[in-house]
């Protein structure tokens, strides 16, 4: 039961350190959690590698 709850916090830890350097968007399509490196876009097309749905994003 605790290893549930420990894989739970490590993988948030993860994210919350590459928050840092990436934008980390959801598809609207399916859910699927797409990270983006940040820039200086203020736009960006972003292809969901799941279930291939285009959606715009602005940063």
């Amino acid at each position: 039961m605790t290893d549930k709850l420990r894989a739970r916090f490590q993988k948030e830890k993860r994210m919350m350190s590459q928050r840092k350097d990436y934008h980390i968007y959801s598809c609207p399509g399916c859910g699927q959690k797409i990270r983006i490196p940040r820039g200086g876009f203020k736009k960006v097309e972003i292809e969901c590698p799941k279930c291939h749905t285009k959606f715009i994003k602005r940063r």
